[in-house]
């Protein structure tokens, strides 16, 4: 099941007010989990029992809505909450159970938390584990020991799950490729994972780098709605949070629609020259690619409409196409080119896919269905 999360950045002057009516709109839109990073706040400061006073209203608040507050957590941080890997209470007590750990402890100090009846998850990091053996080991290596040794220290797997960093320094985040082949490292177990998009109009962010906080490298620089629909439809994650801080209404609401989609949609502009029949034909239906070479073919609704030679001129890379009545036994499919061609008499170049979307286009395999949707 997918889920989306929003992140808040509880400097030690945050604002409660502010902060829980952001929750509060998320939780609207169907968010239900929120982070809490604590690397803006230095460990002696998180001990300040007035501080952490408004860490579990905060906190409590978000659950009251039924949403799952996750925090993240080094020795430092455990200490300034007086908890232990044998006693993760007092950081429940703050209404924290999802304990991400970003370094600090072993596997077999996490199987001990994942024990208590008090503990919701345990999150490891999918990006990058610390070799506490300086062995110089691979990831997998380091990924199949330390389940290993959770699992033999009596560790429950079905409380950890895997979460992606997010990278403010430009140029540092992940490839897809990696999140792709770290599905499968995980999948071994059943754990799920989660990544972060960002934001175009976030108020706060991590280290105040300004270029946003993304997981992918290539999500930087494009709507929290393109990168989020990339991360599910590929199949790289089951949770998206939001990296920065305190977005606008406008960008929350856009991400809401995308936990229930089974379909892929992706954005198309239409050419003026498209016609009322044409893009009717196209935004009608849900569509199944059909394997092609260098398209992806819509053929389910050939001969549903007669369309009249439109437009018929070279097509472009991600332009999309419908055959009109001179195709005969072809007409009405449509097609989205992943390859240049010259113009086609037969073939009316209706359109292209928006920009942000094309990224998508990868993922729409043989038999995968898709969605085309209007962008003015």
């Amino acid at each position: 099941m997918r889920e989306l999360g929003i992140t808040i950045y509880p400097t030690v002057d945050f604002d409660l007010e502010e902060c829980k009516e952001y929750i509060k709109k998320a939780n609207d839109q169907c968010f239900s989990r929120v982070f809490l990073t604590f690397f803006c706040v230095p460990p002696q400061d998180i001990a300040n029992i007035e501080y952490l006073k408004k860490i579990k209203k905060l906190s409590i608040y978000a659950k009251s809505l039924g949403m799952k507050v996750q925090a993240d957590f080094f020795p430092e941080i455990f200490d300034a909450f007086k908890a232990t890997p044998q006693n993760i209470q007092p950081i429940v007590d703050y209404g924290i159970d999802e304990i991400r750990i970003d370094g600090g402890f072993t596997f077999s100090e996490m199987a001990l938390m994942s024990q208590q009846a008090c503990c919701g998850k345990i999150i490891i990091n999918a990006s990058e584990l610390e070799d506490i053996t300086h062995t110089d080991r691979s990831f997998e290596e380091i990924v199949h020991q330390g389940i290993k040794d959770f699992l033999e220290s009596g560790g429950i797997i079905s409380k950890i799950e895997a979460s992606h960093n997010m990278y403010p320094h430009e140029g540092t985040g992940l490839l897809m490729s990696l999140l792709m082949e770290r599905v499968k490292l995980f999948d071994e177990y059943g754990i799920t994972i989660s990544a972060f998009c960002n934001s175009q109009t976030y108020k706060t962010t991590l280290f105040n780098a300004m270029d946003g906080s993304p997981t992918v490298e290539d999500h930087r620089s494009i709507s929290a709605y393109a990168s989020t629909h990339e991360l599910f439809v590929s199949g790289a994650v089951d949770s998206v949070f939001i990296a920065d801080g305190l977005v606008t209404d406008e960008e929350l609401s856009s991400l809401s629609p995308l936990i229930n989609e089974e379909e892929i949609q992706v954005r198309i502009c239409f050419h003026k020259t498209a016609t009322a029949e044409e893009k009717e034909h196209v935004l009608k239906y849900i569509h199944e690619n059909r394997q092609a070479g260098y398209c992806i073919r819509s053929s389910h609704y050939r001969s549903t409409v007669e369309l009249e030679p439109n437009n018929t001129i070279a097509r472009h890379i991600y332009d999309v196409t419908i055959d009109n009545k001179n195709y005969e036994r072809y007409l009405a499919e449509i097609q989205i080119w992943l390859k240049s061609f010259p113009a086609n008499l037969r073939m009316n170049v209706v359109g292209y896919i928006y920009e942000e979307d094309q990224q998508l286009l990868k993922w729409i395999n043989n038999g995968q269905k898709f969605k085309f949707v209007e962008i003015k």
